[in-house]
């Protein structure tokens, strides 16, 4: 739902991050990279997507220099966040 909505408000530059050695993953076509080649940098926003638990995601990306004001979490707890 997430990717849906993103190419709705249509941002075509997307880079799609895994938390795991997914390196030879695809999302929707998309190839999966770790989340240790994620450069800050490079992008406007950092968004996590994972049900599980994005708390400790945010630690991870936060740890590879990714400052809050970039971050945006969808789903707290399993549940889609009322307010972005």
């Amino acid at each position: 739902m997430v990717y849906l909505g993103i190419r709705e408000l249509g941002i075509d530059e997307i880079g799609i991050f895994g938390l795991d050695d997914s390196e030879n993953s695809k999302f929707l076509g998309i190839p999966v990279q770790t989340v240790s080649r994620l450069e800050p940098d490079d992008f406007d926003w950092v968004l996590i997507a994972h049900l599980a638990n994005p708390e400790e995601d945010r630690c991870k990306i936060q740890a590879r220099g990714v400052n809050e004001e970039k971050l945006v979490i969808f789903f707290e707890n399993g549940m889609i966040r009322d307010k972005l």
